[in-house]
């Protein structure tokens, strides 16, 4: 499963909702959010180990942990830039002969993300939701590319 936390209100369930729709598109077989979220709230923490333990079906973990975001330059509430940044984590789930299974971390990297990166857009310019929306798609394309492989076409498509 893809496991996003944050402490930003619904911007994690709508990028696990944008991620997840990226991956299918890309064939990537992605569980239900439901079945990651209902571990972690049982044991009230994120826990790689637990979800692989539970899930018979998973073979990978992916959790993207977002440390910051925001909407508006620094000091300059009427113009519109977003900037991210976190740390997605890969896991492999494991099984040996006896069917014991193992989660072993294959990689944590850290991202940070800017848009627009040319320059920042004025606020009457854009309405805070539509800006948001598109900040948003454009952090799922970013961490997108973690998951699969992206085309140099669609890198500048913006």
């Amino acid at each position: 499963p893809l496991i996003i936390s944050d402490e930003f209100g619904s911007l994690s369930a709508d990028l696990q909702e944008e991620l997840i729709q990226r991956m299918r598109r890309h064939k990537v077989n992605v569980l239900p959010p439901d079945a990651g979220i209902n571990v972690i709230d049982r044991i009230g923490r994120f826990d790689a180990d637990a979800i692989g333990h539970e899930l018979k079906h998973v073979d990978y973990i992916m959790h993207v942990k977002l440390d910051g975001f925001t909407l508006t330059e620094p000091n300059s509430p009427d113009l519109r830039r977003s900037r991210a940044q976190g740390t997605i984590t890969g896991y492999v789930v494991e099984k040996d002969d006896d069917g014991q299974r193992t989660v072993i971390q294959l990689f944590e990297h850290n991202f940070g993300t800017e848009y627009p990166v040319s320059h920042p857009i004025p606020s009457e310019q854009m309405s805070e939701n539509v800006f948001r929306r598109r900040s948003v798609d454009f952090l799922a394309d970013s961490l997108g590319a973690t998951f699969y492989d992206v085309s140099l076409n669609s890198l500048f498509a913006r």
